[in-house]
């Protein structure tokens, strides 16, 4: 459900940015390299044929860099992807957008404000239920240019269904025997 609704979001003409909010470990991850393998397979609707995913590591864009340069940068980053048009820019943990570049004294979300709010490209992000409460408190308007899913944790009989596909896989690949037992163990275990 969380990834057809991903799909229509990233698909349509306006507003077309996703923020994943689940907490850690529930998928969020899984389902955008899922979109990425779609994409490759022509397994999108066309508004998403050729596009590209590009992943947009905030900490490594921010760590070391003086106030003067983070406009640089995003405007640098924003205009190449613009300058591409056919790039999906993916942000996990968006929240360090607004945290990271508090301690630097200027907001890096402010900057990319305007580009998220024109649609310009599409965008997909990711947070958690925490997070996603503050940055609603503190950068409500930052939020309102995402449409968010939210990602629950799977139940057990999804992971059971999950992991006796995967076993079906590995006693094939390494000709070993997976019972049904170990798998709801594993389950309940987890």
């Amino acid at each position: 459900q969380e990834y057809d609704r991903l799909i229509d979001i990233v698909s349509r003409q306006g507003r077309p940015n996703v923020l994943l909010v689940g907490d850690p470990g529930v998928g969020k991850g899984t389902i955008v390299k899922h979109l990425v393998y779609e994409i490759t397979k022509d397994k999108v609707p066309p508004q998403l044929f050729d596009k590209r995913v590009v992943e947009l590591k905030v900490t490594d864009m921010l760590t070391g860099v003086e106030q003067t340069e983070i406009q640089s940068r995003v405007n640098r980053i924003v205009n190449e992807i613009v300058n591409a048009g056919n790039v999906i820019l993916y942000i996990p943990e968006v929240h360090n957008l607004i945290k990271m570049s508090g301690k630097v004294g200027l907001n890096a979300a402010d900057i990319f404000f305007p580009s998220f709010n024109s649609s310009a490209f599409s965008v997909i992000a990711t947070t958690v239920p925490k997070e996603f409460k503050q940055m609603s408190e503190g950068q409500g308007q930052f939020i309102e240019v995402f449409e968010t899913i939210n990602v629950p944790d799977i139940s057990d009989a999804e992971a059971t269904k999950l992991l006796v596909y995967k076993s079906l896989m590995l006693e094939r690949q390494f000709k070993i025997t997976i019972t049904f037992n170990a798998i709801k163990q594993a389950v309940s275990l987890s």
